[in-house]
């Protein structure tokens, strides 16, 4: 730790562009050194912090004597800073981890909001203490690299199959960042488990085979529509404005998907042009783009109509049907924000 604290505070006075990501053991992550981390400029740093497990028996197998609770405070610190990327990893596989106490450590671990959470195999390399200890815990692996585990006395071949479906739809649809929002709101249609959502929605791209092919970036905002559209306890309409708003915090829509798109945008447009031709307005919301021309602050933001209060909705919890104008900024280079700025409107 006491090296660690040099190279950061070295790599901070040097300052530059260049981003350096560093493996870290959370628990070695003290005061001093979160004092340090905490006045780094926005992305200059990338934590990966191994977790693994959250299971204190697996931990024990593996002879990992990392402090949980340590880890878990250092890494809410570390997301209070909002200027560094945070990586968690979870392995499965690991030694007394079932399909049950999985989805606990996937739990755990998602409610930390990492940046980034990947989900890893277990790997038996030549020579390493697992691997020499294969038969103790029933595994099969494959004989030739990367020497993956196929299943375990306690965890099932089917069950690490659908816990790698599971892992390409959190890579998709969680550390894309591009459905934040939505992904909240159905998880408290999933028993507030974040775990059972994705199982459920990976059940779901099985049954229609989506696994199979391809997918457009617009092509997986329509299946996340049309996954609700079985889940009759889900609120469609608030869902679709919950669904578009993340859709616009991503990108300027040139192209909605399919499912998202609606008339209600296109009934205000003589009234958004109006807006954006104000001089008031832009002082007033786009003082950064005041001397620039109609045309080119038209390129560089956007007004969407919704029908429920979205903004304050996600800020709050409570989504009321109010129609409400967004306006979506995306001319400012903040590397705080992993999306684009926005406000509240009058049109």
């Amino acid at each position: 730790p006491k090296r660690a604290k040099e190279i950061f505070k070295i790599i901070i006075q040097l300052g530059g562009n260049t981003n350096f990501h560093f493996e870290m053991a959370g628990d070695l992550i003290d005061e001093e050194m979160l004092d340090i981390i905490s006045d780094a400029p926005q992305g200059l740093f990338q934590f990966e912090i191994g977790v693994q497990s959250t299971s204190q028996n697996t931990l024990h197998e593996v002879n990992r004597k990392s402090d949980l609770n340590k880890v878990f405070n250092a890494v809410k610190r570390l997301r209070s800073f909002r200027n560094a990327h945070i990586h968690l990893d979870l392995i499965a596989g690991l030694p007394g981890e079932d399909y049950e106490s999985f989805k606990k450590s996937f739990n755990d671990v998602y409610e930390l909001k990492p940046d980034n959470l990947q989900l890893g195999f277990l790997k038996l390399l030549k020579g390493s203490g697992l691997r020499l200890n294969a038969e103790k815990y029933g595994y099969l692996y494959r004989k030739y690299p990367p020497y993956e585990v196929l299943s375990s006395d306690c965890m099932g071949y089917n069950d690490l199959q659908n816990l790698k479906m599971i892992e390409e739809l959190v890579q998709r649809y969680y550390n894309s960042h591009r459905f934040d929002n939505a992904l909240q709101f159905l998880i408290k249609y999933h028993a507030d488990s974040p775990f059972r959502f994705f199982e459920c929605f990976m059940e779901y791209w099985l049954e229609k085979g989506y696994f199979k092919a391809s997918h457009s970036v617009l092509r997986l905002y329509d299946i996340l529509m049309e996954y609700t559209d079985k889940r009759c306890e889900i609120p469609k309409d608030l869902f679709r404005d919950i669904l578009k708003f993340d859709f616009c915090m991503m990108q300027k829509p040139n192209k909605y998907p399919s499912l998202l798109e609606d008339n209600v945008h296109y009934k205000f447009k003589d009234s958004i042009s109006e807006f954006l031709k104000n001089d008031n307005n832009i002082a007033k919301y786009l003082p950064h783009l005041i001397s620039c021309p109609y045309k080119q602050i038209l390129r560089q933001v956007h007004i969407e109509i919704f029908n429920y209060n979205i903004a304050e909705g996600i800020a709050t919890g409570e989504y009321l049907p109010l129609r409400t104008a967004v306006l979506f900024d995306y001319s400012v280079n903040d590397k705080s924000l992993q999306s684009c700025r926005y406000c509240v409107v009058d049109i």
